[in-house]
């Protein structure tokens, strides 16, 4: 009896995170293909769906699984971000939920933190029917606001930062699942995971938009080396703090020596490379307590995956100072004659951004989101904006920010249906074959501006026809 109620229990919690997750996101095609999950089928009728054998889920629901257009903060390499049918991402939730439910420390959270390390993922799990806290543990916003109180405890430290290289997609599967049956004394529960990740053709641990269940599975990942490096980092007093695979080793007293430090990475590498892991050297760096203040200093929140930056007085008075003096008219100008006379030059983009925008070559994605989501770019004067509207070419040096900016200018001058903004679709439409870039900024047109685009989405089959299926299936 108490193993059908905590059956349910999960079904019920599964369900609620989902929920309020996918009600928390406005503009991502996975939580609007949830979100009209929701709209058709009551919480009841899901209980039904996803309470059965998985092969009897797989045998019943349709599947498409794509690769989403998202770019990394480069504005040029793509993310292995997916889409999945959202039944299918309720379903592999509830299956990591299950899982996760051995986890679960005597307050019935699952937090892999100990007396040395404080570790945080995106989201937090707590078998609970309370509303408001399934409600607040569904994002990642309340662990990291945790994650940055714990580090500000620390901000006087001298520290050393780490990130592993692509984290989630050097996850392989195969060891994921053999880490997991000698954790558990379940094995059907990981034995009904592997039938569905091979079913979706998964190698290495998905990376769904938002996803609670992978940031989970990735700490489980790293169980053998949070015990390794427990015990190492102790001989050297040093505490560490992680937020998914940002590290933070903290040294208690005094500084790091020179080659204390590369010890200490040489042998976190031995540990993460036993697990198929690597270290990211290129963000990897040690931090006086002067750094370690300033990289702390920008506060982060989230407003539908866009990160913005409200502390950093720096951050903010550039972003300023480039509107004001038209130094961002200048630099949009100059992106639309580079895109006439080169294309879409990146080592142009580069240098421009650098020179115009960036802060010592660093934070221009921090500098353009101030300007477009926090309105600074309504400082220019509509004779400005009018020009940025004409000039419309330079939105595919980094079509996810500035497409946003170009939508909002042009809804701002001329409501969302407006020849303007036809222009840009009617160009896009136009195409023969559809790039990625184009796709691109048709997937944010029609998010963002929620025009009667169909034949973006029907122009896209060529880069990526499961796509295309994705959106008209479910959206």
């Amino acid at each position: 009896m108490v193993e059908v109620e905590r059956k349910m229990d999960i079904l019920e919690l599964t369900i609620k995170y989902v929920f309020y997750l996918c009600n928390s996101k406005k503009y991502n095609t996975q939580m609007l293909a949830l979100r009209e999950m929701f709209n058709t089928n009551s919480i009841e009728e899901l209980k039904v769906i996803i309470d059965v054998d998985v092969n009897e889920f797989i045998l019943k629901n349709k599947l498409i699984i794509t690769k989403d257009f998202v770019l990394k903060s480069d504005s040029f390499t793509p993310r292995n971000m997916l889409l999945i049918s959202p039944l299918y991402y309720l379903y592999y939730s509830k299956l990591v939920f299950e899982i996760a439910y051995g986890y679960r420390n005597a307050i019935n959270e699952v937090d892999f933190s100990n007396e040395n390390m404080d570790i945080f993922y995106s989201g937090n799990l707590v078998f609970t029917n309370r509303k408001q806290l399934i409600k607040e543990n569904s994002t990642f916003n309340k662990s990291y606001n945790k994650f940055r109180y714990k580090r500000q405890q620390y901000l006087e430290k001298y520290v050393l930062k780490i990130d592993l290289k692509d984290f989630f997609n050097t996850i392989d599967v195969e060891i994921l699942l053999k880490k997991l049956r000698g954790h558990s004394n379940r094995n059907n529960l990981v034995d009904t995971l592997e039938i569905f990740l091979d079913y979706c053709q998964i190698r290495s641990l998905p990376q769904f938009h938002n996803s609670i269940a992978s940031s989970l599975l990735s700490q489980i990942y790293l169980r053998e080396f949070d015990e390794k490096c427990n015990e190492y980092l102790k001989s050297y007093n040093i505490n560490l703090i992680r937020f998914v695979d940002d590290m933070y080793l903290v040294k208690l007293n005094g500084e790091f020596r020179e080659n204390e430090k590369n010890e200490i990475l040489d042998t976190l590498a031995t540990f993460l490379w036993r697990d198929n892991l690597i270290l990211n050297m290129q963000k990897t760096c040690l931090l006086t307590p002067e750094d370690n203040e300033r990289d702390h200093l920008i506060e982060e929140i989230s407003i539908d995956d866009i990160q913005l930056y409200r502390n950093e007085t720096k951050i903010k008075n550039k972003a300023k100072s480039v509107i004001d003096s038209n130094d961002f008219l200048d630099f949009i100008l100059t992106l639309q004659s580079i895109s006439i006379s080169k294309g879409i030059d990146f080592q142009e983009y580069t240098r421009l951004i650098n020179e115009k925008i960036a802060i010592n070559n660093e934070d221009s994605t921090k500098v353009l989101n101030l300007i477009i989501y926090r309105g600074y770019w309504k400082r220019l004067g509509k004779k400005s904006l009018k020009s940025i509207i004409r000039n419309w070419k330079f939105i595919f040096f980094n079509p996810a920010q500035f497409t946003v900016l170009f939508i909002m200018i042009n809804n701002y001058l001329y409501g969302k249906n407006s020849r303007k903004m036809r222009r840009l679709i009617n160009f896009l439409y136009k195409k023969e074959i559809m790039k990625y870039r184009e796709s691109l900024v048709s997937v944010i047109c029609i998010l963002q501006n929620q025009n009667n685009v169909q034949e973006l989405i029907d122009k896209m089959s060529y880069i990526n026809a499961d796509y295309v299926l994705f959106m008209n299936t479910y959206i």
